[in-house]
């Protein structure tokens, strides 16, 4: 249904990579914040849900913005800065504990929100702009079809990365446990917090610490993995985004724009210009 003659255009893969990898890593820290919200600091799944508030403040800032930094400066400029906020937030969130305040963990997920708004918003922009426009409903599914791999692929990567990580950290905290208990609380937390709820005294709380500080370790990893993965996204967005808009098949830059140097880039400049 795709004709793959179209990433031939460095303008659609640059812009189709970065929104992928952008989506796996918001998607895979969505899944992994919502658990530590409600299973690590406590909170009901509304007020997880209202927690998540900083992340759709961050687009409705970030969008309306892009156009006039896009404008000012050029897609791949603008891209690649919106691109450094997603690893430069989920690194940060590694070291987010059981005492970290909202105050700080709302901050990460504003900025995770403004780095996807100016990533996304350009960078869908690149891909409409980078077809045919007999092909236009073809770009605007690939756009979202890469969205959904992206997101798809950090919850599962991401997830079986977690799942693995706890599970060999809950190994000596379930020793004690009956087997079929020891599998359940290993699982993931929690299961764990349930069981640490049916036992009785400080077997339960123990129980309930060490399945938090396994989830902790576990994400903290991820966090940093997921950094790794969206920085090398970063680069590649910066080594290999045309800066300006091509005309669909040519090497002819079709709109004007102005660089930093605040230098009129004609229309007929040549790509590699």
């Amino acid at each position: 249904m795709v004709d793959l003659k179209l990433f031939k255009n460095a303008r659609l893969s640059a812009a189709a990579g970065s929104i992928g990898i952008a989506f796996m890593a918001m998607l895979g820290m969505m899944f992994m914040l919502t658990q530590y919200l409600q299973f690590v600091q406590g909170y009901s799944p509304l007020d997880t849900g209202f927690r998540m508030v900083p992340l759709a403040m961050g687009f409705m800032v970030g969008v309306p913005t892009s156009a006039t930094l896009v404008s000012r400066f050029n897609s791949r400029t603008v891209m690649t800065a919106g691109m450094l906020f997603v690893p430069i937030a989920m690194v940060s969130m590694a070291f987010l504990d059981v005492e970290t305040t909202f105050w700080l963990t709302g901050s990460l997920v504003f900025l995770m929100g403004l780095g996807m708004a100016n990533t996304m918003a350009p960078a869908t922009d690149a891909v409409m702009a980078a077809v045919p426009e007999a092909q236009a409903v073809v770009g605007s599914a690939l756009n979202d079809t890469v969205r959904q791999i992206g997101g798809a692929l950090g919850v599962g990567i991401f997830g079986s990365i977690l799942s693995s990580i706890y599970a060999s950290s809950m190994v000596g905290a379930v020793s004690d446990l009956p087997g079929d208990l020891a599998a359940v609380a290993s699982n993931q937390i929690g299961a764990a917090l349930h069981v640490a709820g049916q036992l009785e005294g400080t077997a339960g709380e123990a129980l309930a610490i060490a399945s938090k500080n396994a989830f902790i370790d576990g994400t903290s990893t991820v966090y940093i993995i997921g950094g790794i993965v969206a920085f090398v996204g970063t680069v590649l967005v910066w080594r290999f985004m045309p800066a300006y808009d091509l005309a669909p098949g040519t090497d002819e830059v079709t709109i004007d724009d102005k660089g930093s140097s605040g230098e009129l880039a004609t229309a007929t400049a040549r790509a590699d210009q």
